[in-house]
């Protein structure tokens, strides 16, 4: 099973896309590859609102739903801000690796987990 998924929010007046969140799902595990919400001249700043939150939930409770058993993804050891926004909604933290990278995840159904992360 292989899949790439897009969620994004859009505002209705004006038209324009608030943000968006990319995974890819594989062996019954979702990565998050992406999530941005933008600020811009144009558009106006949309963070800080709960508009990353309301992504962050809706792809969690997409995983469970179609019975996916872990969503994790990756980050910078320093992106303090990135570390605080998925410690909030349940996320844990590996050890930092090499590189500077630091692991995160969420466990979203037992069924079908292996020891390994």
């Amino acid at each position: 099973m292989f899949d790439i998924g897009r969620l994004c929010i859009e505002v209705i007046s004006p038209k324009s896309e608030v943000g968006h969140i990319n995974f890819h799902i594989k062996d019954h595990v979702m990565e998050i590859r992406d999530l941005c919400i933008y600020q811009s001249i144009e558009t106006g700043n949309y963070r800080g609102q709960g508009y990353g939150s309301i992504l962050v939930k809706a792809v969690l409770e997409h995983a469970r739903e179609i019975g996916l058993s872990k969503v994790y993804g990756i980050t910078q050891v320093d992106d303090y801000r990135v570390y605080k926004f998925y410690r909030k909604h349940g996320f844990t933290f590996d050890e930092p690796e090499d590189g500077g990278i630091i692991r995160f995840w969420q466990i979203v159904n037992n069924i079908g987990m292996r020891d390994d992360k």
